[in-house]
């Protein structure tokens, strides 16, 4: 049994309150470290220090630069009569554009090294419950290698984030209604009784409430970033002369976009898509 919350007001509450605390997942291996070293998975008494950490590295970040990127890499990717703006775009582009304005922390360029490829292998295990691989714990121990526990965190929050609000506000755009919740809903578990037997599961309906970036100290610190990314593919796709293909589009159970084909129109220059 789990505990549903869906009141914005009760949300903000159960975020500041230090008897509801991230799930843990304790196990061995470079994946499970960084997860446990991340400040949205911390405990209260860590919290505070490790997201001031994560705040400052992304405040050192200029969305100027990772909007051109996204710029470039979008108009790069657009090749073809038909894209598909969910694996062709909002799987790649999030995580190649933040990246690339990462600092390297070893002092190493990335080379050959497909930031993509690992940053999926690590969200695969810490954000969606797979399995620990030794694949998987390479990819992160390359990954805080580069970029240090804040950089790879800031890449774990942005790449299933920010993909989604590039394919749900396409959709919305596209079809006039209000775009779906990039990040629906978040977990916590009850360490002290808080409306809820110790150790049960709270689910905090994040979206449904109209707090999709969160609240509170656990507001997601690179709203910034995301909307500036999101809004200069939004824009790259457009300018090309892109449109979605609604009818062969399809959702998950959020609505959220899981194929959304996008067609070349005859010239591009066709109705811009509205970033706002």
């Amino acid at each position: 049994m789990s505990v549903v919350i869906r009141d914005a007001a009760a949300i903000i509450a159960a975020l500041e309150d230090p008897a509801l605390v991230p799930p843990p997942r304790p196990g061995a291996g470079s994946t499970l470290q960084l997860r446990a070293a991340m400040a949205r998975f911390s405990s209260p008494a860590d919290h505070p220090v490790r997201r001031a950490a994560v705040v400052d590295a992304i405040e050192r970040i200029d969305p100027d630069a990772v909007a051109r990127a996204a710029t470039t890499l979008t108009c790069m990717l657009l090749d073809g009569e038909e894209v598909d703006a969910v694996a062709d775009i909002a799987a790649i582009v999030p995580t190649r554009a933040l990246a690339s304005c990462l600092p390297v922390a070893d002092g190493r360029l990335l080379g050959d090294f497909d930031v993509v490829a690992a940053v999926a292998a690590m969200v695969g295990v810490i954000g969606h419950g797979g399995p620990v691989t030794p694949e998987a714990d390479d990819a992160v121990s390359n990954l805080v290698a580069r970029h240090g526990v804040e950089g790879a965190s800031a890449l774990y929050q942005n790449h299933d984030a920010t993909g989604a609000l590039i394919t749900t506000r396409l959709m919305a755009q596209a079809s006039g209604r209000t775009p779906a919740s990039a990040v629906p809903r978040t977990k916590r578990l009850a360490a002290l009784p808080h409306g809820a037997a110790v150790g049960e599961e709270v689910i905090l309906e994040i979206g449904a409430a109209g707090l999709p970036f969160g609240a509170g100290p656990h507001r997601c610190p690179g709203e910034r970033l995301a909307e500036a990314l999101a809004n200069a593919v939004l824009e790259a796709i457009s300018s090309a002369g892109y449109l979605p293909d609604l009818a062969g589009a399809r959702y998950d159970s959020d609505r959220r976009p899981t194929r959304l084909p996008l067609r070349r129109t005859a010239q591009s220059g066709s109705p811009r898509l509205r970033t706002a």
